[in-house]
């Protein structure tokens, strides 16, 4: 039993992570369409939004697909997530200071939305 509850968390871990990369690749893809050329702020600023909206509907994806204890899951998901961004964004810099607060802050909104839900 405990080893179906194991997969179950892996599960929804991945569950989760596919739905923050799937989202990031929809609002990518859809960029072009809304008329925002590669690069520059305005598109940046997109980049942003559509990161915070992933994060919100992965920690949701975590919390509902987790077999037991739905909030920690998704906290634990949004807190492994969190350590990622750090990492990239330390790794990589060179980013405006407003998109890299918006970066850390996406995780941090995600983990409020999950824990105002019922």
């Amino acid at each position: 039993m405990a080893v179906i509850l194991l997969l179950r968390s892996v599960l929804a871990f991945c569950a989760a992570s596919a739905v923050l990369v799937a989202l990031n690749l929809a609002g990518g893809a859809l960029a072009p369409l809304a008329g925002l050329p590669p690069g520059g702020t305005p598109r940046l600023a997109w980049d942003l939004a559509w990161l915070a909206l992933a994060c919100v509907a992965a920690g949701v994806a975590a919390a509902w697909l987790a077999p037991a204890a739905p909030r920690s899951h998704a906290l634990a998901f949004l807190g492994v997530l969190l350590a990622v961004l750090v990492a990239g964004l330390w790794q990589s810099g060179g980013w405006p200071a407003w998109f890299m607060a918006g970066v850390l802050l996406a995780p941090l909104l995600a983990a409020a939305v999950v824990l105002a839900r019922r």
